[in-house]
């Protein structure tokens, strides 16, 4: 694990003159002043809690995303399988590099291996083999399935997220005009698929 914590007290710093305090932003993002100090204080190596992310992400006003606190603090994006702590450091910037290509560009899971640009990318390593690298891609997708709470394989999910990012900004009864619309919706889904 790789935490930056620089980084995300940077982060911390930019939410803090957002919301004027200390206090009103451990308020705003649904944590305790104390904790936030101990973020500040605490001299150890260890980042915060992927569920303690979820929530700083979630109340940031857009100033950060889930995605990129993960990849701050560690949790996504820097791998430990026996297969990556042997390679080389170059090898492992390459397996990181076609990683993070796979969750920007929303690839799905099982396309991961026959992608032309993860293999053009993964082509470049020295040392690690294409189907150790493809292996460990897909070992830390399944990682990040399970610290996400959520199908990455599904190729629907990024634009799913995105529609439920902007509807929580919605004003209330915009929000309940699109919910109607949405049931709506799968109402019709359902009955299409009745017949």
């Amino acid at each position: 694990m790789n935490y930056d914590k620089e980084k995300f007290l940077n982060i911390l710093d930019k939410l803090k003159t957002l919301f004027g305090s200390q206090n009103k932003m451990a308020e705003a993002l649904e944590l305790s002043s104390s904790y936030i100090t101990k973020i500040y204080d605490d001299n150890t190596k260890n980042p915060p809690a992927p569920e303690y992310l979820k929530k700083i992400a979630k109340n940031s006003k857009g100033i950060t995303t889930y995605e990129e606190l993960m990849s701050i603090c560690g949790y996504i994006g820097n791998f430990s399988s026996a297969v990556y702590n042997f390679a080389t450091d170059n090898d492992k910037k390459i397996i990181n590099e076609a990683f993070n290509y796979w969750i920007k560009n929303k690839i799905n899971f099982y396309k991961i291996d026959t992608n032309p640009e993860i293999l053009n990318i993964l082509s470049r390593l020295e040392n690690t083999s294409l189907a150790q690298a493809l292996q460990q891609l897909k070992t830390e997708a399944e990682k990040a399935y399970i610290l996400y709470g959520i199908d990455l394989k599904n190729e629907n999910f990024f634009e799913i997220r995105a529609i439920a990012r902007d509807v929580s900004k919605l004003k209330p009864e915009k929000k309940e005009l699109f919910l109607n619309l949405l049931k709506q919706m799968s109402d019709e889904a359902d009955e299409e698929n009745k017949k």
